[in-house]
């Protein structure tokens, strides 16, 4: 198997992981939504900051992703996400330490502004019950 290959399987299966964190019933409707608008977002060819424009046209698109993986990994219980991550368990742990870290250097007013998030509560059999 080639590169390409390769990362073509590991983009399939990351958008395969978001289907199906998107179909469990553990998930808020709020955080579906979310799922949702920016999976098309990420996959849309309308840009903040056009792609052609060399470094900075990929940057934000970086930034993004890393604002909603970091909503995410903030807002969900790790065992909900890992229950469809398909990659290594020790994968999962490094690349939400890497999330966390490339926020930490992002514009926080702007991660706020966007999310206003607060670590929910667990409900009942593992559940996330919406505190906001």
């Amino acid at each position: 198997m080639n590169k390409v290959e390769q990362k073509t399987g590991m983009v399939s299966q990351f958008f395969s992981c978001i289907k199906n964190i998107w179909l469990d019933r553990r998930i808020p409707t709020r955080d579906r939504w979310v799922i949702a608008v920016t999976t098309f977002l990420i996959i849309s060819p309308l840009d903040i900051i056009p792609d052609v424009i060399p470094v900075i046209g990929v940057v934000d698109d970086l930034i993004l992703i890393s604002f909603i993986l970091d909503y995410f990994f903030n807002r969900l219980e790790d065992s909900i996400i890992l229950d469809h991550f398909t990659f290594n368990k020790n994968y999962f742990y490094s690349f939400k330490k890497t999330i966390g870290n490339i926020c930490k250097i992002s514009p926080q007013h702007m991660l706020h502004f966007l999310w206003k998030y607060k670590k929910p509560e667990s409900g009942p059999q593992g559940r996330i019950r919406d505190v906001n």
